[in-house]
């Protein structure tokens, strides 16, 4: 990157981008070649230059000023992008879920020909989807239940998938944006791969934007997260800890801005890789996830009491990834909250009866937890009258966990005590997975009463 480019990426560069003034299409690209000198002072145009066209930041658009100078709030111009998925490609996805031969997916799931594995799918109009990730670390390619497989770096021959690659001096925007993004063939090379067939128009792929792909990358890891990484954070990582986290399926090593995909057609024999940047953030602490095998008979089954746990392992994986430790503590309640009572909203004092069912092994632990439930939420001191529960303090008083809590080692013994009310729940949900919510699993968990009064 030279001096001229005033530290904006190519990718940068290419983007295009909604004027937060005058609602028109622009690229920075547009302007840093003929216009450079806009970007210093005293016009210091890069400091705007991602929201404003340049015109509009001159003051010579079509509304003279922009909005940001007069103090006034910025309209929202943007456009949401189309969608790539359609609601056709959605059912054929979960109707097949309930035809392949998993049986013989788990025999040739190890086999490096990706095109081999998933022929079944392949011969049913399915595409292949191929996303790098970082921060997980495999030394044998390891099989998920709904057709995904994880593979270590450099275990595929991507030769047999025909890349077509992207290209700067092209016409496409889209394809541009994702050359300038900097995902390769050599990027996906050199990561593990997360593997899986998955259905979409692939004429409204090629046709559609750059932003509408990296909805579609976001699309992809979420499928990922669902079905795949959200049970392995749950199975593998503790809430007390924060750095055996694995990144979100996409993103890369090498640059933590970009993340991206390979998506291959069988009908046309080829791929194409899209990459930008479609995350806010990109997790930094500790090493990541040793990814390691997981018995597909320990997943949640597709009972509605499934559903709910994969909604409470969503939730799960969000509290993982806080780094807030205040937002973290009033997530875990919140979840608590959920996995009481997943279709309406009670008052604590009413969670805390149902959440020390799962916990106490004892009269005396279940009213100790009580006691213990009302000090974490919303608790007042006897004799003064001063409110000492941590929720009410947090929300109604500003206070922070660090404030509250200040000694790191309490902290962490804190947070491994919300996992351990969290757990039992979401196991023994998982134990009854196939069942309805109402009346099947309430009138199981009905019986772990024995030490209410």
């Amino acid at each position: 990157m030279n001096e001229e480019d005033h530290d904006i990426s190519e990718y940068e560069q290419t983007l295009e981008r909604i004027c937060r003034e005058c609602g028109q299409p622009y690229k920075i690209a547009d302007f840093i070649d003929s216009w450079s000198h806009y970007f210093k002072r005293p016009y210091n145009y890069r400091e705007r230059c991602e929201t404003y066209c340049l015109a509009c930041w001159l003051g010579v658009g079509p509304n003279d000023f922009p909005e940001a100078h007069l103090g006034e709030p910025a309209r929202a111009a943007n456009t949401p992008p189309e969608t790539i998925v359609t609601p056709e490609d959605t059912v054929r996805r979960t109707n097949l879920r309930d035809e392949w031969p998993f049986g013989r997916f788990s025999e040739v799931a190890r086999v490096p020909d990706v095109l081999a594995v998933f022929e079944w799918f392949l011969d049913r109009g399915a595409h292949l989807a191929l996303m790098p990730i970082a921060r997980v670390y495999l030394d044998r390619s390891v099989a998920f239940p709904d057709a995904k497989i994880f593979y270590p770096s450099g275990a595929i021959d991507l030769d047999r998938l025909n890349l077509v690659p992207n290209r700067l001096n092209t016409d496409s925007l889209a394809e541009r944006c994702s050359a300038a993004s900097g995902i390769t063939y050599e990027i996906l090379d050199k990561h593990p791969l997360i593997v899986f067939p998955y259905f979409f128009d692939w004429q409204r792929f090629r046709t559609s934007s750059h932003a509408s792909h990296m909805e579609f990358v976001r699309d992809l890891s979420t499928e990922v997260d669902h079905f795949c990484l959200n049970f392995a954070r749950y199975r593998l990582c503790r809430l007390g800890v924060m750095d055996d986290l694995p990144a979100r399926a996409g993103q890369i090593n090498s640059n933590h801005m970009m993340a991206g995909a390979m998506l291959y057609n069988s009908e046309l024999r080829e791929s194409r890789i899209i990459g930008g940047a479609p995350f806010t953030h990109y997790l930094t602490r500790g090493l990541g996830l040793p990814l390691t095998q997981i018995e597909w008979h320990d997943f949640p089954r597709n009972g509605e009491v499934g559903q709910i746990v994969n909604h409470a392992l969503s939730l799960y994986s969000a509290i993982l990834e806080s780094s807030d430790l205040t937002a973290r503590f009033m997530q875990s309640l919140s979840l608590l909250e959920f996995l009481a009572f997943p279709d309406e909203y009670r008052k604590f004092e009413e969670v805390k009866k149902v959440i020390a069912r799962y916990v106490a092994r004892s009269t005396t632990e279940y009213q100790r937890l009580l006691d213990r439930f009302f000090e974490l939420t919303g608790k007042k001191d006897a004799d003064t009258g001063k409110i000492i529960g941590y929720r009410t303090k947090v929300v109604h008083m500003g206070e922070r966990i660090e404030a509250l809590v200040p000694n790191p080692h309490e902290r962490a013994a804190l947070f491994s005590e919300l996992d351990g009310y969290i757990r039992p729940v979401i196991d023994h949900m998982i134990e009854h997975s196939k069942k309805s919510f109402e009346p099947e699993y309430l009138n199981v968990r009905d019986r772990l009463r024995p030490f209410e009064t």
